[in-house]
C-alpha cells in the first residue's frame, strides 16, 4: 500500500464525523485539500477509492483521543488502511475494495503459501518460529540472516506465519511484529479454498508445464491455459476472466506455481 495522506487531529475528526450514516456500496474518492479531507463522487489526481464508507464510522468514537490519522491505499486491489495514532499506540483498520467479501487471496499471500515443497516449507517455518520472541521489528533480511536462510525463503516463511496469526504487519514502519492470535498453524491450507483446490489438481497430475512460467491445467473436461504476457500471468478460466489480478491468482495459476517449484526448485 502507498501512503496517501496524514491528517492532524482536527482534520481527522471532521472527516470521520462527516461520513455517511446510511450503508452504501457506491465507490467514492478521498480528496485532500488544504490539509482537510472529504469524500467525492469524482476521482482526484492522487486519491483513494472507498466503497462502503460507513465502515469507517467505527473510528469516530476514538478520534478525539487520536493525534493523527494516516491513510494508505493499494492501487491494484482497491483496499485501504486507516491508521489512528495515539500516545505510544496505533490502531489500523483495513478495508477491502468490496464490503461484501473478505481478504482471502488478495495480493501475493496465496503464492507465498504455495511456494516450495511441503517438507522445505515446514523446516523454514519451524526455524523462523523458533526465532520469534515478541520482536516489534522483523524484516525478511534480518530474519534470513538470523535463521541462515535465503531472503526469499524468509519472505515466504513470514507470510505463512502471518497467515497463521503469529505475526502482524506494521504499515507505518514497513515491517512485521510478533504477536499471537488463536489460529491453528496446521489448518492454513484449509482456510484458502483456491490453494486447497490447486494442490488437488497437482496431486491429480493435471498440470503440464510449458517453460518456467506457463502451463496447461486440465480441470474436468476443460484445459485451462496459464500464460505469461508482458510480465503478467493470465489464465483462460472464467474466474480469472471475472477478477483478473484484483483477487490474487486462480487455482490453475497456483497449480502451475506449485508444479514449477517442485520440478525446478
Amino acid at each position: 500500500m502507498r501512503h496517501i495522506v496524514q491528517l492532524d487531529k482536527v482534520a481527522t475528526q471532521r472527516f470521520l464525523r462527516a461520513l455517511p450514516r446510511a450503508a452504501s456500496d457506491q465507490p467514492q474518492w478521498l480528496l485532500v485539500q488544504g490539509g482537510m479531507a472529504r469524500l467525492s463522487a469524482q476521482k482526484g489526481a492522487d486519491s483513494a477509492c472507498l466503497s462502503g464508507a460507513q465502515r469507517l464510522r467505527v473510528l469516530e468514537r476514538l478520534s478525539h483521543r487520536a493525534n493523527q490519522m494516516d491513510v494508505y491505499f493499494n492501487d491494484d486491489l482497491g483496499s485501504s488502511a486507516w491508521v489512528l495514532s495515539f500516545e505510544g499506540q496505533r490502531l489500523t483498520l483495513v478495508l477491502n475494495a468490496q464490503p461484501w467479501r473478505g481478504f482471502s487471496g488478495d495480493g501475493q499471500l496465496l503464492s507465498d503459501l504455495a511456494k516450495g515443497p511441503d517438507s522445505a516449507r515446514d523446516v523454514i517455518t519451524a526455524k523462523i518460529r523458533a526465532h520469534l520472541h515478541w520482536q516489534s521489528d522483523l524484516t525478511p533480511k534480518a530474519v534470513a540472516a538470523a535463521c541462515a536462510i535465503s531472503q526469499a525463503a524468509a519472505e515466504q516463511g513470514l507470510a505463512r506465519l502471518a497467515a497463521a496469526g503469529l505475526l502482524g504487519f506494521d504499515l507505518t514502519g514497513g515491517h512485521y511484529f510478533h504477536r499471537v492470535l488463536s489460529f491453528d498453524l496446521g489448518k492454513i491450507d484449509t482456510l484458502y479454498p483456491r490453494l486447497k483446490d490447486a494442490r488437488a489438481l497437482v496431486n491429480a497430475g493435471a498440470v503440464t508445464l510449458i517453460g518456467t512460467t506457463s502451463g496447461d491445467v486440465k480441470s474436468g473436461d476443460v484445459v485451462h491455459r496459464v500464460r505469461e504476457k508482458a510480465g503478467q500471468i493470465t489464465c483462460t478460466c472464467p474466474w480469472f476472466a471475472k477478477n483478473h489480478a484484483t483477487r490474487g491468482p486462480c487455482k490453475h495459476m497456483l497449480a502451475v506455481e506449485i508444479t514449477r517449484d517442485a520440478e525446478h526448485g
